[in-house]
């Protein structure tokens, strides 16, 4: 799916470009749907680009697994930067020279609160002013069944929604979009593990 990845990269980079837009969420109907590894995989493509400045911060806060998927130990607990208990320096790791990475190590029950905190807006925005990335991708929980979305949309510029052609239903996309009109741009869909193909595709569409 490499071939697949970079090719959405090339298009987001351009819808973004467009619109002056930098902070992504990447999200899907349910769980299972790929979207962490669509966000990691996204992230490592774009960072891949030898003037780029990314950061992948981990966002699914009841259930954090980048750390897994990156292969990385040792994660930090995302919660004491969000609630300003520790500085960027001590919770963000470079992962090569052009890829920031804000992992997390510890589920949170009160996510939604959390990140309804005014702690946590300040925090994403202090991030952005030290980052100073090109991109910031925010791995999302799934948008049906929490507000995790919702509040963190201050903080977001567009949504990148997942599904998963094996799963996903018409209803659950439909949801999706009336959940994100008047509050978040959506910038586009990537549908994985399409049922016409033995291995999973990316592929990119503008809502």
């Amino acid at each position: 799916a490499g071939l697949a990845i970079d090719q959405l990269r090339s298009k987001i980079l351009h819808g973004l470009a467009q619109q002056g837009w930098k902070r992504i969420a990447v999200t899907s109907p349910t769980h299972g749907c790929g979207k962490s590894f669509v966000a990691t995989n996204l992230a490592l493509s774009l960072a891949r680009r030898p003037t780029s400045r990314t950061a992948l911060i981990d966002l699914d806060l009841r259930r954090p697994h980048l750390a897994n998927l990156l292969g990385l130990q040792d994660a930090p607990d995302l919660t004491e930067f969000l609630t300003g208990e520790q500085p960027l320096e001590s919770i963000f790791r470079r992962y090569g020279r052009t890829l920031a990475l804000g992992l997390n190590s510890a589920p949170v029950e009160m996510a939604a609160e959390l990140l309804h905190s005014p702690d946590s807006a300040l925090a994403l925005s202090a991030m952005i002013e030290q980052l100073d990335p090109e991109v910031v991708i925010y791995d999302m929980p799934p948008a049906l069944g929490t507000d995790d979305l919702l509040a963190i949309a201050p903080s977001v510029d567009a949504v990148l929604l997942v599904v998963d052609g094996t799963q996903t239903s018409p209803e659950d996309v439909r949801a999706c979009e009336r959940l994100f009109e008047g509050r978040l741009p959506l910038l586009g869909v990537v549908l994985n593990r399409a049922q016409d193909r033995a291995a999973s595709r990316h592929v990119y569409g503008k809502a």
